[in-house]
Order: C-alpha cells, then sequence, then structure tokens
C-alpha cells in the first residue's frame, strides 16, 4: 500500500506534472492498486482457495481411461508451464523496472512518489529509500507470478474436467462394452443387453455427479476470484486506454500553429499551415481489433 499511496499522493500534489510521467505512473499506479484487490481473497477467504484447489480430489474427479489420464497430463503440463513463463516474464519486467534508474541522470527513484524530503541530495538517503520503493512491487511481482498462473489454472481444470464429461457421455456404449468385457459377463443376448442398459444409465448418473461437482466448482471458484478478475479487466483496459488517449493530443496542432507567428509568413506557408490545420481536426486513435477505439469514452463505458 505504501508504494501506490505515495503516487498518488505525487500525482495530486504536484504542480507541473509532465504527460509522460503521468502516464508511466499512472500505468504502475493501476497495475498497484489491482495486485491489492488481488490478494484481498487470500487475506479474507483463504480457506475458500484451499477448498477450491482440493475440489479435484474429490472421487468424482477421479479417471481410469488411459485417454483422460493423457488430458489430465496434458493439462498439468500447461499449467506449468504457464506459470514458469508468467513467472519469469514478471521477474524480468520488475527487474529491469527496478534497474532502469542506474540508466538515468540523477538520483531519480524508478517510480514518482511524494516525500517530505529530497532523496537526491545525498546517497545515504537514497539507497535506503530506494530499497523500500523497490521491494514493494519486487514482492508483488513474485506474488502476482502465483496469484494469476493459480486463478487461470484452476479455470482450466474445471475446463478438463468439462472435456472429461464430454468425453464420458459421448462414448457411453463404447466404455460399456469396455466394462462388460473387463468383467467378462457371458448372458443370453437379452440379459446382455439389460446388463449393458443398466451400466450406461450408472455411468450417466456419474456423469450427472460429475456435472454437479464442476458447478459446484464453478460457483465455489467465482466468489473467490470474481472481483479479483474484474480488477484485472479494469486495471488493464485503463493502463490501454490511457496510454492510447496520449495520441489524442493531435487536438493541439491547430492551437500551436495558431499560437505561431503565421502572419509573418508568406501567403503559400499559411495556406500550408491551413491545410494540415484542417487535417489535425481528424483525432488519432487507436482501434481494438477494428471494432472499437481506445479512447477515454471506451474507457468509462
Amino acid at each position: 500500500m505504501l508504494v501506490p499511496t505515495l503516487g498518488i499522493l505525487h500525482l495530486l500534489l504536484e504542480d507541473n506534472l509532465d504527460m509522460e510521467r503521468v502516464n508511466y505512473n499512472a500505468a504502475f499506479l493501476a497495475q498497484a492498486t489491482c495486485f491489492i484487490t488481488k490478494l484481498l481473497p487470500f487475506i479474507k477467504d483463504g480457506h475458500r482457495i484451499r477448498k477450491c484447489i482440493d475440489y479435484f480430489d474429490s472421487s468424482l474427479f477421479t479417471v481410469t481411461m488411459e485417454k483422460q489420464k493423457t488430458v489430465i497430463d496434458n493439462c498439468i503440463k500447461v499449467c506449468r508451464r504457464n506459470t514458469f513463463i508468467f513467472l519469469l516474464c514478471a521477474c524480468s519486467g520488475v527487474g529491469s523496472w527496478a534497474t532502469k534508474p542506474f540508466f538515468w541522470e540523477g538520483h531519480k527513484l524508478p517510480v514518482d512518489v511524494w516525500l517530505p524530503f529530497n532523496t537526491s541530495e545525498k546517497l545515504i538517503i537514497y539507497y535506503p529509500v530506494y530499497f523500500i520503493i523497490t521491494m514493494g512491487p519486487c514482492f508483488a511481482s513474485v506474488a502476482t507470478g502465483v496469484i494469476d498462473p493459480l486463478i487461470a489454472g484452476l479455470a482450466y481444470n474445471a475446463t478438463t474436467q468439462i472435456k472429461i464429461l464430454k468425453d464420458n457421455l459421448q462414448y457411453l456404449s463404447e466404455y460399456a462394452d469396455e466394462e462388460m468385457l473387463k468383467n467378462r459377463k457371458t448372458s443370453p443376448t437379452e440379459q446382455i443387453s439389460i446388463i449393458k442398459n443398466e451400466i450406461i444409465y450408472k455411468k450417466i448418473r456419474q456423469s450427472i455427479d460429475h456435472h454437479d461437482a464442476i458447478l459446484n466448482f464453478v460457483k465455489e471458484y467465482e466468489k473467490c476470484f470474481s472481483l479479483v478478475v474484474f480488477s484485472q479487466f479494469a486495471a488493464s483496459v485503463f493502463v490501454i486506454c490511457f496510454c492510447c488517449l496520449q495520441l489524442s493530443e493531435s487536438n493541439t496542432v491547430a492551437h500551436a500553429i495558431y499560437m505561431g507567428k503565421w502572419y509573418d509568413y508568406d501567403v503559400k506557408c499559411k495556406k500550408a499551415l491551413i491545410i494540415l490545420m484542417e487535417r489535425s481536426k481528424v483525432p488519432i486513435t487507436v482501434t481494438a481489433g477494428k471494432i472499437t477505439e481506445l479512447s477515454l469514452p471506451t474507457f468509462t463505458t
């Protein structure tokens, strides 16, 4: 909480703010605030999250078919791979962010924060403050490298269980034949048909229980992580729209021309400037998939 609070105070109290620095700090503060929201379920509802994780130890999620075991193994591999890649990217990102001030002139902090004293005057002041400022985001990046893959991994596990459920329902007859062959039940043709239908009915009931277990997990998952996912979505939209919003500064081109000494130019130059002013009336925007503009109205919507 310390770094985001001091950063917000800097944005509120600073008189002369550079738009580029505001953009940089606003993006950082949005992600930091998002991380605080992510931590809340782990602080308040840790038992519920453990319940979500332990859900897949239930006998209803146990598989016996080799084909389905392969699906589970693939799910585990994907989750481990994504966790490793995400954690590596998070650590690399925060590492580059934390070391960036060493390539700047003067003793600047990696993020602008409000402090009642000047850290650039003495190194004995700068380094302790630098350490405190960077330790928070470093911890947050490592924690995020665990939290985000956990959220995605649990959802992917639920998706995998749906795949297994679909497989069980699609091949009810084939799996019933396999079970009969495994138990070596030899009976008259009529009884074989009755036995097979009983096995199919039993598997359908198991599938219903399996489906109920998946639905119950999704409800529990939503209670745990609905706010977390929303905060991540909102923070990402804010960062993207705020960055792209800077492109709308093209609207001030005409103002810049007007504030110049255009009255001293010849007719040819004045006509060229008029053409440029007319072109600058069209705002520069970026679209998402050619569908919607990344702008302030999009963000508020």
